[in-house]
């Protein structure tokens, strides 16, 4: 019964947060912090049913761990703080949950782990979708030369290629894909993802392309973004629109492996690794 309600609340939370993350590019950090202390709560009336010291231990040490790595990530500019909150409130409740354990060559992979695998391969199909329609919207695909096309090409071939092949050389197909799409999504970034938004609808986290100096004050690009003291010193000044860089709303990522996982039963690369 607890863990059908830690399900739930994952679900509502995944899918509430992937809905900010695409309209606003932020997650209220209320949010996160509301849902973390939802599935600590189950996780307590869990133990207070059925005490097992080994779920604590389990529970404990994928909360540090995704902490610290996630604060890694965030630190290098690869992550978003929104990330890092949402995936550590995740760790508490999809950690040690009973279902979902499949063993690969006696590597165990529990749901939390296929969940995380899960979230690299919807996170590269998603980034790879949005990055593309970024390019039919700022119409960067005007920009193309007859390379860009026939790379373009060669990448819609192999994938229709993985859609009916067996599932080895079908990871085979679109691996080579991701790499001609990333391609054209690399050389064309600029265009695709850099925006220009009112000074006075900035957020904490959002990323300047370029130092900037206002009223003898700098602000310098950082990996993490701008702070919210930076903003206060832009909304102070005159400007009324800066450019920055515009990422891929990630968390629908998490939401979209949190499905995978559910439905698979386990995680793309062991179904891979199986050979099924």
């Amino acid at each position: 019964m607890i863990e059908q309600a830690i399900l739930l609340t994952a679900f509502i939370y995944l899918l509430i947060t992937s809905i900010l993350d695409i309209k606003y590019r932020l997650v209220w950090d209320y949010i996160n912090y509301s849902f973390g202390f939802i599935f600590l709560l189950l996780r307590i009336m869990e133990q207070m049913t059925t005490f097992n010291p080994e779920t604590i231990i389990t529970i404990s040490g994928s909360f540090f761990a995704t902490a610290s790595i996630g604060y890694l990530l965030y630190r290098i500019g690869a992550w978003g703080g929104g990330d890092l909150k949402l995936l550590s409130a995740l760790s508490i409740g999809l950690s040690g949950l009973a279902s979902d354990n499949i063993s690969i060559y006696a590597l165990s992979f529990p749901f939390y782990a296929n969940f995380l695998l899960n979230t690299l391969v919807s996170g590269t199909v998603f980034g790879i979708i949005w990055s593309l329609i970024c390019a039919v919207k700022t119409k960067a695909y005007k920009d193309f030369k007859k390379i860009h096309w026939a790379i373009v090409s060669a990448a819609v071939i192999l994938v229709a290629f993985a859609i009916f092949s067996p599932i080895q050389k079908a990871a085979f197909f679109s691996l080579i894909s991701i790499f001609c799409f990333y391609y054209i999504i690399k050389k064309f970034e600029d265009k695709i993802t850099i925006i220009e938004k009112e000074v006075k609808k900035l957020d904490e986290g959002d990323w300047i392309i370029k130092d900037m100096k206002v009223k003898n004050q700098l602000i310098k690009k950082k990996p993490t973004g701008i702070t919210k003291t930076d903003i206060k010193i832009l909304q102070s000044s005159n400007l009324k629109k800066i450019k920055i860089k515009d990422g891929v709303p990630f968390l629908v990522s998490f939401f979209l492996a949190f499905i995978m996982t559910l439905i698979l039963e386990n995680n793309v690369i062991a179904m891979i690794a199986l050979g099924i």
